[in-house]
């Protein structure tokens, strides 16, 4: 009896494959992103350092999220049942509905380090290093594309924010954090409405 297949062989949403479409492995997903990723340091021109890297990927990545809250709300906008008013709302729309939606399964963890800042947490990120950077690029995320498709959602929620990638300090597994940091117009939005941001 031949071994069951790996995480990286089987189908995504194997169980809900619509008839007619064929099944895509997510090696296949990770083998494209990868190649995506290391285009993204070349070209234009090739990127001086990982923060240079990691934006260009934030910046394409945020094309995605934008885009995809558009669709969400044609395919599930009777199923939601009003519009996100505050910061909170819109971070558990993004970590259940949208990561739902992006990787079949929502955050396992999100919420409030403080009201100017919350994050969300993902044990298992899609996103895989089939080959990891080189030395001098030691520091680079591959998380910045996900925190990019965060940070167009949230846009095109209306709630500008920059979101950063980060490894925490000695974590237990392989767990990202994604840091939300809310833009000042935000954060000045929910004082009028008296939501308690501090000033």
């Amino acid at each position: 009896m031949p071994p069951p297949p790996s995480g990286l062989e089987k189908p995504i949403k194997d169980a809900e494959q619509p008839a007619g479409v064929p099944r895509v492995a997510l090696s296949s997903y990770q083998y494209l992103f990868n190649e995506l990723a290391f285009w993204q340091r070349d070209h234009p021109s090739p990127a001086p350092d990982h923060t240079a890297w990691e934006s260009r990927l934030a910046a394409l990545g945020a094309q995605v999220g934008a885009r995809s809250v558009g669709l969400a709300l044609v395919n599930e906008g009777p199923h939601l049942k009003h519009r996100d008013v505050t910061t909170d709302d819109v971070t558990k729309f993004v970590a259940t509905v949208m990561f739902k939606r992006w990787f079949d399964r929502p955050a396992p963890r999100h919420g409030a380090a403080e009201r100017a800042i919350h994050y969300i947490e993902d044990e298992e990120p899609l996103i895989l290093p089939l080959r990891p950077p080189t030395a001098d690029f030691g520091d680079f995320h591959y998380g910045s594309y996900i925190a990019g498709m965060i940070r167009g959602a949230l846009e095109a929620a209306g709630f500008p924010a920059t979101v950063q990638a980060l490894y925490p300090l000695d974590p237990p597994n392989a767990t990202t954090q994604y840091v939300i940091q809310w833009h000042d117009s935000v954060l000045e939005r929910e004082r009028r409405a008296g939501r308690g941001v501090p000033s």
